[in-house]
Protein backbone atom coordinates (compact mmCIF):
# COMPACT_ATOMS: atom_id res chain seq x y z
CA UNK A 1 0.00 0.00 0.00
CA UNK A 2 1.24 3.37 -1.19
CA UNK A 3 2.38 5.56 2.10
CA UNK A 4 0.22 9.21 1.87
CA UNK A 5 4.27 10.94 0.85
CA UNK A 6 4.16 8.68 -2.09
CA UNK A 7 0.22 9.02 -3.03
CA UNK A 8 1.31 12.68 -2.69
CA UNK A 9 3.84 12.78 -4.79
CA UNK A 10 2.02 10.77 -7.73
CA UNK A 11 -0.44 13.87 -7.05
CA UNK A 12 1.92 16.61 -7.47
CA UNK A 13 3.29 14.81 -10.24
CA UNK A 14 -0.27 14.32 -12.48
CA UNK A 15 -0.83 17.76 -11.53
CA UNK A 16 2.21 18.21 -13.31
CA UNK A 17 1.62 16.49 -16.28
CA UNK A 18 -1.97 18.04 -15.99
CA UNK A 19 -0.23 21.60 -16.55
CA UNK A 20 2.34 20.71 -19.12
CA UNK A 21 -0.72 19.41 -20.92
CA UNK A 22 -2.82 22.66 -20.81
CA UNK A 23 0.11 24.48 -21.91
CA UNK A 24 0.55 22.58 -24.96
CA UNK A 25 -3.27 22.82 -25.29
CA UNK A 26 -3.20 26.41 -25.45
CA UNK A 27 -0.26 27.18 -27.77
CA UNK A 28 -1.82 24.52 -30.74
CA UNK A 29 -5.41 26.76 -29.78
CA UNK A 30 -3.45 30.21 -30.40
CA UNK A 31 -2.05 28.22 -33.70
CA UNK A 32 -5.04 27.47 -34.91
CA UNK A 33 -6.50 30.87 -34.13
CA UNK A 34 -3.82 32.67 -35.50
CA UNK A 35 -4.27 30.76 -38.71
CA UNK A 36 -8.08 30.77 -38.95
CA UNK A 37 -7.58 34.86 -38.57
CA UNK A 38 -5.20 34.88 -41.76
CA UNK A 39 -7.08 32.48 -43.74
CA UNK A 40 -10.67 33.04 -43.06
CA UNK A 41 -10.68 36.11 -41.86
CA UNK A 42 -8.50 38.02 -44.30
CA UNK A 43 -6.62 39.88 -41.20
CA UNK A 44 -3.75 41.65 -42.30
CA UNK A 45 -2.62 42.64 -38.81
CA UNK A 46 -0.91 38.82 -38.99
CA UNK A 47 1.43 38.11 -41.65
CA UNK A 48 2.26 34.90 -43.59
CA UNK A 49 6.20 34.98 -41.77
CA UNK A 50 4.10 35.90 -37.77
CA UNK A 51 1.64 33.16 -38.96
CA UNK A 52 4.64 30.63 -40.05
CA UNK A 53 6.72 31.30 -36.97
CA UNK A 54 3.32 30.78 -34.53
CA UNK A 55 2.77 27.33 -36.30
CA UNK A 56 6.46 25.97 -36.47
CA UNK A 57 6.51 27.00 -32.91
CA UNK A 58 2.90 25.12 -31.93
CA UNK A 59 4.71 21.84 -33.71
CA UNK A 60 7.83 21.56 -32.70
CA UNK A 61 5.90 21.94 -28.62
CA UNK A 62 3.86 19.39 -29.76
CA UNK A 63 5.90 17.16 -31.61
CA UNK A 64 9.47 17.72 -30.29
CA UNK A 65 12.11 19.79 -32.77
CA UNK A 66 12.73 15.78 -33.95
CA UNK A 67 9.64 14.68 -34.76
CA UNK A 68 8.64 18.06 -36.51
CA UNK A 69 12.00 17.04 -38.99
CA UNK A 70 10.43 13.67 -39.18
CA UNK A 71 7.45 14.95 -40.14
CA UNK A 72 8.54 17.60 -42.60
CA UNK A 73 11.38 14.57 -43.99
CA UNK A 74 8.27 12.34 -45.01
CA UNK A 75 7.02 15.08 -46.64
CA UNK A 76 9.60 15.27 -48.69
CA UNK A 77 8.07 14.94 -52.76
CA UNK A 78 4.85 15.34 -51.53
CA UNK A 79 4.82 19.03 -51.90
Amino acid sequence: MSTPVTVQNKVHLLQEEIGQIQTENNILLNAVRAAYRKHHLSDNSIGWEELSDILFDALCQSMGLDGYQEWRDSLKGKE
